[in-house]
């Protein structure tokens, strides 16, 4: 709790021999538990400390860090980012070496780094295999790049016809 306010919750059964722990053990291995949760999804963890206390807890993928780092490789990208202050394009802002488009990251053209995007949000534990326009919605929140649309349609189109080639096989 924070200012009287719950600003996380976790639940599970105690473990017999946890019932006699103190609270703030229990809530370390609450913490813990949630680390290795995040590790396991491949969420990198950044602590800042702000005064000698710890004052945030920031997630992010890596694969954002990835999209950040490759965007100044991608010629459109790169030629934007350099024509910004003599020919500003709209919707397009550079801050913090960063590139985005109406306040949604721009994915360099790279395949794989498209194709790891849009797996992730196919095989997310909340997607429900998404069709197409769902999981552009979805994806159009976040992420922008040219022909985005007809790139995730495609790769749905793909990923539902290997599925059933799968299912046929098993």
């Amino acid at each position: 709790m924070q200012n009287g306010k719950v600003i996380a919750h976790a639940s599970r059964q105690l473990h017999p021999y946890e019932k006699n722990y103190p609270t703030h053990d229990l809530e370390l291995t609450v913490v813990k538990e949630l680390l290795c949760d995040l590790e396991r999804s491949e969420i990198a963890i950044m602590l800042r400390e702000q005064g000698g206390v710890l004052a945030t807890i920031s997630a992010q993928l890596a694969i954002i860090e990835e999209v950040k780092e490759k965007q100044l490789e991608d010629e459109f990208l790169k030629k934007i980012v350099e024509e910004i202050d003599s020919k500003p394009r709209p919707g397009f802002v550079y801050e913090n070496n960063v590139l985005t488009f109406q306040d949604r990251l721009c994915v360099p053209d790279c395949s794989e780094l498209r194709k790891c995007i849009m797996t992730e949000a196919q095989n997310s534990k909340f997607a429900m295999h998404l069709g197409n326009t769902k999981m552009y919605k979805d994806l159009k929140h976040n992420f922008w790049w040219p022909r985005m649309k007809n790139c995730i349609a495609d790769f749905v189109a793909r990923y539902l016809y290997y599925q059933q080639v799968k299912a046929e096989h098993q």
